[in-house]
């Protein structure tokens, strides 16, 4: 794959997570009633909005590889917590599927961003 489709993937990975990002930190009314659902305490969504935001810039820099990895990790760790959390309590397909769908985009940006190296 070129470097064009790893930039365009990266992209949209980059805007679907600012996005979700600011969603928390503005603590949107439909992002905390699923917070709340899930049986979580709202000030979550804070910390997970300023620790996507950060990620960002980890995955977008290229001064270290360590702390492009530890981004990767990061989000690694709060897909896979947030669609265990919504298999464990019994939601619906529909309300896990987006976290599995950003899930796969993560895996595919990080092979496509590591073949860059």
């Amino acid at each position: 794959m070129s470097k064009y489709a790893l930039w365009g993937l990266k992209g949209l990975f980059t805007v679907l997570f600012a996005m979700i990002a600011i969603s928390k930190l503005v603590q949107a009314p439909p992002l905390m009633g699923g917070l709340a659902s899930l049986g979580y305490p709202s000030f979550l969504a804070l910390l997970l909005g300023v620790a996507y935001a950060l990620g960002l810039v980890g995955i977008w820099q290229r001064a270290s590889a360590k702390v492009r990895e530890w981004a990767f990790a990061g989000y690694s760790f709060a897909l896979l917590g947030a669609l265990a959390s919504h298999i464990l309590v019994g939601d619906p397909i529909a309300a896990w599927i987006p976290s599995a769908v950003l899930l796969g985009l993560l895996a595919v940006v990080y092979v496509l961003d590591n073949r860059r190296d």
